[in-house]
């Protein structure tokens, strides 16, 4: 079994999808299998970042949300996919609300804030994908990517990944020709959110 795995960025992902489905297009006829890794929309963390820290700093920050959801709106043309997208970023409003009252950001809010911009991204790309009549499957990098508890620069368990790569990533790969999946993401022994920091993706690929 021939597998390829291949990591588009977020310049691809957020400009160039049209090219995202080409290259697959061409690819999956030379391949067995292939997992797509995909980092977050272009600008995506970075906007991310800045609204946590306006957040704290009592500075407006619903723009960004807004900025944020536009991005991936001008893609998703799915109801269930611009759903949870949506809850996403509910979710990611809420925590910044809280930020600006308790005025704290721990380590571990930041990774699980920062994670939303792979998974968005997963969701848009899945949309684009079924769009194209790609069959594929979506898993988080984080059921099968475990680390150490260094939230924002975590570092690979690589005995106990190789375990869940075995029992779920394996298996997943042999019963579909296309993985879509994220990068950046991993989980700590308590399944808690961890990241890779910043050019994660390319790691995990």
């Amino acid at each position: 079994m021939r597998i390829l795995v291949i990591k588009f960025g977020g310049t691809s992902v957020r400009y160039a999808t049209t090219n995202i489905i080409n290259i697959i297009n061409d690819i999956r006829i030379q391949w067995d299998k292939i997992v797509i890794v995909v980092s977050a929309l272009s600008q995506v963390t970075n906007m991310l970042l800045e609204t946590l820290n306006n957040a704290l700093e009592n500075k407006e920050y619903l723009h960004l949300v807004e900025n944020i959801k536009k991005v991936h709106l001008d893609i998703l043309t799915d109801k269930t996919s611009i759903d949870r997208v949506n809850n996403y970023l509910n979710t990611y409003q809420e925590i910044c609300n809280a930020i600006s009252i308790i005025k704290e950001i721990t380590p571990k809010t930041q990774d699980r804030i920062t994670s939303y911009g792979e998974l968005m991204s997963m969701t848009t790309i899945s949309n684009v994908l079924h769009n194209n009549n790609i069959p594929h499957k979506t898993i988080s990098s984080n059921e099968f990517l475990k680390t150490d508890n260094n939230y924002t620069n975590a570092i690979i368990d690589f005995n106990s990944t190789r375990k869940l790569v075995n029992s779920k990533l394996l298996p997943l790969i042999e019963s579909n020709n296309i993985i879509l999946t994220t990068g950046f993401i991993g989980s700590n022994s308590k399944n808690d959110i961890t990241t890779l920091g910043r050019g994660g993706s390319d790691y995990t690929a």
